[in-house]
């Protein structure tokens, strides 16, 4: 520890001898950030010591750009209890929050770190003090604190780094150096930080001060790039909401729904690609499922199959109400709807008469909302459509299948040279960090990935492995040879939760790639890892094995994995993946799949051995 100490001192004063300058001039290009300084001010600091931290944090403020479109700064200071001295929306200039920093309360008493991350989550990093997560703004912690902790740290600090909150920790003098660990995001060299004494923290603020500002720009890029996951959803999938009128004949409603069974297998319907609601209207709306109600496509098709009208005889057919049902109900992110992520939504109405109330307001409002109004009709007349959909949106018959060029623009993956032979196995987290949700998208994640290539006996081979306490063989590379079987059982594996013991699963994938198990010589071997959290074992010894048998590895990441665990796994960064949430795990599908492309040169054949 000593070692580690001198050299991060070491590094400290080099960035001190950098200049003043130089750290502004990295600032200036950190744009947009919201953060939150979390200040222990328990008896073991004193008086002095507390104006050396007002002075830090002086300093650290005076090189942001403070303005409410900029960087916000925010306050809370930690003993047995927790304070809140400045919420981000507070101030709105730098002069006002320099002031009160000069003057920043000290108070005695004991030291619970924990409980002060828990407060800032819950009470500062919400949108009501000023917190713009919701716009995408990066929210940063920084905890600065003289002692051990008298409350667990790690829990806390997980919660609130799945929060999408990076957080620094700073100690000083006899700081536990496992909780500073405990509490900070990863890389720990980036983000822990150690001084011995208070008078050190002068030093120390240039060293913060970069790394701070340098991770705030990245995390513009980083925005960017979700920005065009946006777009490539938008450009992908979307969101198909079937409104029927609950009166139609019989012989319409059987065409619509066989219609519809055939456009969900086409489209290839899921939760993580096409969502499918359907609902049906008379007097009043009912809704049948919500879009986020089934997670694969197997079991969308169940539910359309099982759909039956409730007819409401010598009731009004009331559209215009179930338009404004649509508007409020359809379509919202609680009900599966993913327009916050960019996805286009369609409202495919299927009428089987003439409203009995109006309806051109209501459907003005939804289509306001960006929602696609498509009018189908099963025995309504075309002048009953245009009050509520244009004359390109109406169509004369319930044969939904005619939608299908409008609805889905996928287009169709060029699968290349390097794609067409191969042998890919999939490694999946099935432990309790994942729910249920997450794990059905994951599923059908992996399928979207199959679908990439050309399977077959001589083509492409797929494995399929889960993982949690132990590893959970499904199948191995010689048990299927078309995707249509292969995709069936990948989405039908089982999820049982547990704890991620990643490295023990990585050890047990070698088997997949032998000869007995449908493995080839001279072909490019694969293996896709998709994680949601952190392992309890070491991974690195284990994914470094498997490359040293010519086994490429691509570390996927969701939620709150760290970075060098992923580098770790895959090698490089350029096998690396991360994601946030499952919702938009889709969106980097494509890339996945060009990674995975990329060297057309099989790798060398494995040297024979000698048998025993």
């Amino acid at each position: 520890m000593m070692g580690r100490t001198s050299f991060a001192f070491s590094l400290i004063i080099a960035a001190l001898l950098s200049g003043i300058a130089a750290q502004r001039r990295v600032c200036r290009g950190a744009n947009i950030a919201d953060i939150v300084f979390i200040v222990d001010e328990s008896g073991s600091i004193g008086q002095e010591n507390f104006k050396l931290v007002r002075n830090f944090l002086h300093s650290i403020v005076s090189s942001l750009d403070v303005r409410p479109n900029k960087v916000q700064v925010g306050i809370v200071t930690y003993n047995e209890t927790s304070t809140a001295r400045v919420y981000l929306n507070t101030f709105d200039n730098k002069k006002g929050i320099l002031q009160f920093i000069k003057i920043l309360p000290y108070n005695t008493g004991g030291t619970k770190t924990g409980a002060a991350l828990n407060f800032t989550r819950d009470n500062i990093f919400i949108e009501e003090k000023g917190s713009r997560k919701s716009k995408g703004v990066q929210q940063v912690a920084v905890v600065i604190t003289d002692g051990e902790s008298q409350d667990s740290v790690l829990e806390a600090a997980i919660s609130l780094r799945r929060d999408d909150v990076t957080v620094y920790s700073v100690g000083i003098k006899d700081a536990n150096m496992e909780e500073l660990r405990d509490m900070a995001s990863q890389p720990t060299d980036r983000h822990v930080f150690n001084v011995k004494s208070f008078t050190e923290l002068e030093v120390l603020k240039h060293s913060l001060q970069k790394v701070i500002c340098e991770n705030i720009i990245d995390q513009d890029k980083v925005i960017a790039r979700e920005s065009e996951a946006k777009k490539a959803l938008a450009e992908r999938y979307a969101d198909i909401f079937f409104l029927v009128d609950s009166g139609i004949a019989q012989g319409q409603f059987v065409s619509f729904k066989n219609d519809l069974v055939r456009l969900i297998n086409q489209i290839n319907a899921g939760v993580s690609t096409y969502r499918v609601g359907v609902a049906q209207y008379g007097q009043d709306t009912q809704v049948e499922f919500l879009l986020n109600a089934h997670q694969t496509k197997q079991q969308l098709l169940s539910a359309v199959r099982g759909f039956r009208l409730r007819p409401q005889p010598n009731q009004p057919r009331n559209l215009g109400r179930a338009l404004q049902n649509a508007n409020t109900r359809f379509f919202t992110s609680e009900a599966g709807g993913r327009a916050h992520l960019g996805a286009r939504q369609f409202l495919v109405v299927v009428s089987g008469r003439d409203s009995d109330d109006p309806v051109s307001k209501e459907a003005q409002k939804i289509k306001s909302a960006g929602v696609t109004v498509v009018g189908m009709s099963a025995g309504a007349s075309m002048d009953a459509l245009l009050r509520f959909v244009s004359s390109e949106y109406a169509f004369d018959s319930p044969r939904v299948l005619i939608l299908k060029d409008s609805i889905m623009t996928e287009k169709k993956d060029d699968i290349t040279e390097a794609c067409k032979i191969g042998d890919i196995v999939f490694l999946l987290d099935q432990s309790g960090s994942i729910d249920q949700d997450g794990h059905n998208i994951m599923k059908n994640f992996t399928t979207t990935l199959v679908d990439s290539f050309e399977v077959g006996e001589d083509l492409v081979r797929v494995g399929l492995c889960q993982f949690s306490d132990k590893p959970k063989d499904e199948f191995y590379l010689n048990k299927y040879y078309n995707k249509e079987d292969l995709n069936k059982h990948i989405l039908e594996v089982d999820y049982t939760g547990g704890d991620t013991y990643l490295g023990l699963a990585l050890d047990h994938i070698k088997e997949y790639f032998e000869e007995s198990q449908g493995s080839r010589d001279q072909v490019p071997k694969n293996l896709v890892v998709i994680t949601d959290g952190d392992s309890h074992d070491d991974v690195e010894d284990a994914a470094e094995v498997l490359r040293d048998l010519n086994i490429t590895v691509f570390a996927i990441g969701v939620g709150d994995v760290h970075d060098m665990q992923l580098l770790q796994i895959a090698g490089t960064p350029e096998r690396m993946f991360a994601e946030r949430n499952y919702d938009v795990l889709h969106s980097i599908k494509q890339r996945v799949v060009d990674a995975m492309c990329d060297d057309p040169n099989p790798p060398p054949p494995s040297l024979p051995t000698d048998s025993p």
